[in-house]
């Protein structure tokens, strides 16, 4: 396999698996947007973690859940350098409602499009919330790129061409392309989870773009 560092790159390596059908040359970037959908459904990797930064006082207790890349999840959100419990919007609604003084953030839950603390922050504090996100390659720009098809260039590969198995017809490298695709996505999983447990502090990765 020829190297796959950006979009340009892995719209040719498919193109030359499908055997370079002119006829699913333009559907490729819909392969690649439908790929990322079901790629990222399943990958919590440290491949796509993103930290996003920033300070909530006594006037703001909403941190935004950030909009580019796309959130997935959430890894981890610290106030101070101190890791806050997720609860329930209900239990964090119970809780403001029987104690609504201010204190150092201990938990937070997810409400429409922000996460809310408890207690509600009575000064300025730092905080760190680590994401999982859902990059979107752009297929207009064939140097696009972003952390997962740098490091995992097969995720991406056999994942638009399992996007494309409806216009392949019976094409018997589909289960071999399927077993490639579920064992890399298994172990990027399993990675970043073994990293986790063995005490291995992880680099977050920035994200590309804006």
């Amino acid at each position: 396999m020829s190297q796959i560092t950006n979009y340009g790159e892995l719209a040719a390596q498919v193109t030359s698996y499908m055997y370079n059908r002119s006829d699913l040359a333009a559907r490729i970037p819909e392969f690649v947007q439908l790929c990322e959908l079901e790629m990222y459904r399943s990958l919590e990797s440290r491949h796509n973690e993103v930290e996003v930064t920033g300070t909530v006082d006594a006037d703001n207790n909403l941190i935004p859940i950030p909009g580019s890349p796309k959130y997935k999840s959430v890894k981890q959100l610290t106030v101070n350098d101190y890791p806050l419990e997720r609860i329930s919007e209900l239990s964090w609604q119970s809780k403001i409602k029987n104690d609504n003084a201010g204190g150092e953030p201990q938990q937070f839950c997810r409400r429409l499009g922000n996460f809310k603390m408890w207690p509600a922050p009575d000064t300025i504090y730092a905080y760190s919330l680590v994401i999982y996100a859902k990059y979107a390659l752009d297929t207009t720009d064939d140097d696009d790129s972003n952390n997962v098809l740098v490091e995992a260039p097969d995720l991406y590969l056999y994942g638009v061409l399992l996007a494309a198995a409806p216009w392949l017809g019976d094409d018997e490298r589909l289960p071999v392309w399927k077993t490639i695709y579920d064992t890399a996505m298994e172990t990027l999983n399993e990675e970043t989870a073994d990293e986790e447990y063995s005490g291995h502090i992880n680099q977050v990765s920035q994200p590309y773009g804006d």
